[in-house]
């Protein structure tokens, strides 16, 4: 009976892991895009709706510009990601690495330690919360230019962002994490208050 037991453990931990990697592949194979970028904060002021520093209230444009010519400009910001399961099983991982390419040149890497599970033919939606030190990030470039590209964030400025955010899925099997290889890449652009999937 012990022997039975054990070999009925050793099966259900089989199709587990088997339905744990089919998951992440189906997941690598559904449609992404970026539904919006909110709740932007520059040096720890609201952004939102706004075109530039120059469209801010004394007190927050004061704020921004002592940060942009000190040694920290922090920007805060929430990548909304809303992925489509066109496949006829579920979809999902237990977390996912991520890497933020802003015109072409990468920002920062992160993680997002939650699962994601995206039932067949159905929608879901998960946030990436990025938090970055732009002078730190961006060394080199001018006051203005910080400045501009955190405006373009917040999807109001006249210019235009080229925005790519590369995710790669990992899953839990037998107590270990496994990375699925290679990355999915989600680009788009920011431009006059709405997010536009990026042309080719």
């Amino acid at each position: 009976m012990r022997y039975l037991t054990v070999f009925v453990t050793l099966c259900l931990i089989g199709c587990s892991v088997s339905k744990q990697v089919n998951e992440a592949k189906e997941f690598a194979r559904c449609e992404f895009h970026i539904r919006s970028i909110s709740q932007v904060y520059l040096a720890g002021e609201k952004i939102d709706g706004i075109k530039s520093v120059n469209d801010l209230g004394l007190r927050k444009a004061t704020k921004i510009l002592t940060a942009a010519a000190t040694g920290s400009l922090p920007l805060t910001f929430n990548v909304i990601v809303a992925s489509h399961n066109p496949n006829d099983t579920e979809a999902g991982i237990n977390q996912l690495e991520w890497i933020l390419l802003v015109d072409q040149q990468e920002w920062l890497k992160g993680k997002l330690d939650q699962a994601v599970h995206i039932a067949p033919d159905s929608s879901a939606e998960f946030p990436v919360a990025v938090s970055v030190d732009l002078k730190q990030s961006l060394h080199g470039k001018t006051k203005e230019a910080l400045l501009n590209l955190a405006f373009n964030l917040s999807g109001e400025n006249q210019k235009q962002s080229d925005i790519i955010l590369k995710i790669k899925p990992y899953v839990e099997m037998a107590g270990k994490i496994i990375e699925y290889p290679g990355y999915v890449d989600i680009p788009f652009t920011a431009e006059n208050g709405k997010v536009l999937p990026k042309k080719n």
